[in-house]
């Protein structure tokens, strides 16, 4: 049934022709392909023919893998990568200011929860693997925000929301948000940031299926980065740590004591903060899609423009964003048989499933990894 509720958030995504498989493809390959570029590097690095300038490059070439995984899907399946990661329309001034919003409440609201996480880890023997942030000048604070705010911001929002959020969407929204925010949380590897990612993995998620436009959640992580370099540039000067508590020893008990009730506060305030901005977001949405005329149009017409061609056996009607006409009926959320392959494309195939589990895997043993050398001391 319909929610009727003017106050109900509400999901304005359209499906995209990217599938559940093609997520599983997408995070397999990039792990494929960082892991040779990683391979690469340390053996230069080895052989002494690293140089400070080549660890820059190194970190701009990881986040162009991001890219290059999803545009190899795309080209595969001969679709415009543009219109099916959801790039096409630009944000409204509106849009901005409520990003803004998410983006200092998200950093600042739920701090008191990683922090907590944190002090538990410490007071466990835990030592940050989180390496320090060197900012000497302005001119290294303004690399750093293409290096660290851009570039990320924008390459691992293609992968993580523009793929991985959008083929997993064919299998239920919860899945594609909790999904998507798991797998963008361990991709990090770091111990030290696996709550903020996972909130703001959750929150990306959300804002992307509620706007249906991936530069939403891309502005939203480039100021969750942005605010953060900032702060540690302009409070700390030359030493700026992602770490935003230290690991100072304390007695967790206490800590927790203390603590406990303005954690649960600062997170409920904060969550019910971006529950309204994010209705806000929703209702913008409607009221985009309300002024923009639809022009309908057939399948076929839509596939041509993505330079791919269809049976037409397999011809509805559609408009060029995904959305129907009314008095049709809307197919987006039904299972669609391909008709060369006769694979139904709203489930994962054996193969699909198969890579999930391998880079799930990966990424887990990384986190682990980290997590033991953290607690080893060898940091």
């Amino acid at each position: 049934m319909e929610n009727n509720n003017p106050n109900a958030v509400k999901f304005h995504f359209t499906n995209s022709r990217f599938v559940p498989d093609d997520a599983a493809k997408g995070l397999f390959l990039f792990l494929v392909l960082q892991t040779v570029i990683t391979l690469v590097y340390n053996v230069l690095y080895m052989v002494g023919l690293v140089q400070s300038i080549w660890s820059y490059l190194f970190t701009l070439i990881l986040d162009f893998c991001f890219v290059s995984c999803v545009i190899s899907i795309a080209r595969q399946k001969k679709i415009n990568v543009i219109t099916n990661l959801k790039l096409s329309r630009a944000p409204s001034v509106k849009h901005v200011f409520i990003c803004i919003a998410i983006s200092v409440i998200c950093l600042f609201g739920f701090s008191a929860v990683t922090n907590m996480f944190l002090e538990l880890l410490y007071s466990m023997g835990y030592s940050s693997v989180t390496s320090d942030i060197t900012i000497p000048n302005f001119e290294t604070y303004l690399m750093y925000v293409g290096l660290i705010c851009v570039a990320p911001a924008i390459c691992e929002e293609i992968l993580f929301r523009g793929l991985i959020c959008n083929g997993l969407k064919r299998l239920g929204s919860v899945t594609a948000v909790l999904g998507s925010a798991f797998l963008f949380m361990i991709m990090h590897g770091s111990p030290d940031q696996t709550v903020h990612q996972f909130i703001l993995g959750i929150i990306l998620a959300v804002v992307f299926l509620v706007t249906n436009n991936l530069w939403v959640p891309i502005i939203i992580h480039f100021l969750n980065n942005f605010i953060a370099v900032t702060i540690s540039y302009v409070a700390y000067g030359d030493s700026a740590s992602e770490t935003l508590v230290t690991e100072e020893t304390i007695n967790i008990g206490t800590y927790i004591q203390e603590y406990l009730l303005y954690t649960i506060v600062s997170a409920a305030i904060a969550s019910i903060l971006i529950y309204i901005l994010i209705r806000a977001l929703s209702r913008t949405q409607k009221d985009v899609e309300e002024t923009e005329p639809v022009e309908i149009k057939s399948m076929t017409d839509v596939f041509q423009e993505d330079q791919f061609s269809i049976p037409q056996s397999s011809y509805y009607e559609a408009s060029a964003e995904g959305l129907y006409a009314e008095g049709h009926e809307e197919k987006t959320e039904d299972a669609y048989v391909d008709p060369v392959f006769q694979l139904d494309e709203n489930k994962m195939s054996s193969g699909g499933k198969a890579m999930l589990i391998i880079s799930v895997a990966w990424l887990v043993i990384d986190w682990f990894s980290a997590l033991l050398i953290g607690f080893s001391g060898l940091v």
